[in-house]
């Protein structure tokens, strides 16, 4: 009899071992799965807040068409781009004050491509220790309104976490 109880004991301690180990597996896989779950919700809030910023780059009145006629194209006036990239250029202080709400830690280029090749650099503003970044590109309608000249060029608005 006295045999027959220790191989009982003996079971239920194997028993007792299997269970806890699954408990703990189970544990592990549970987190590292919430884990990745919160690095893809990081991820795509990022991406959202490139999106969030560069809709309101574009539709920001220093920088809109005037006069253009809207084919629900983004319109950009090239003249008011390169006057606003000037101001905040030589008021950082000021400029960041003003934009640094709507923009927070980004950077905003807009990038001519056709028929001209020109690069203006609207905002470039980052206080985050992490200098790594999620980049958004959104295509724009330059407009010259002197010449009366359309260019395509590429709004690109890089968010730094």
């Amino acid at each position: 009899m006295k045999k027959k109880a220790q191989i009982q004991s003996g079971e239920s301690i194997t028993v007792v071992i299997i269970v806890v180990i699954l408990i703990i597996l189970g544990l592990v896989f549970g987190f590292s799965r919430e884990q990745s779950a919160n690095t893809e919700a990081k991820a795509q809030q990022e991406q959202l807040s490139a999106v969030r910023i560069t809709e309101l780059a574009t539709n920001l009145d220093e920088l809109k068409c005037s006069r253009y006629e809207s084919t629900g194209d983004v319109c950009i006036d090239i003249y008011k781009a390169k006057a606003l990239a000037e101001i905040i250029k030589e008021d950082k202080e000021d400029a960041y004050k003003n934009y640094y709400e709507m923009f927070r830690n980004s950077q905003i280029n807009i990038s001519i491509i056709y028929p001209n090749v020109e690069n203006i650099q609207i905002y470039d503003y980052n206080d985050s220790i992490n200098k790594s970044s999620k980049t958004s590109f959104t295509p724009i309608l330059v407009w010259d309104p002197v010449r009366n000249v359309k260019s395509f060029a590429l709004m690109e608005v890089s968010t730094y976490n």
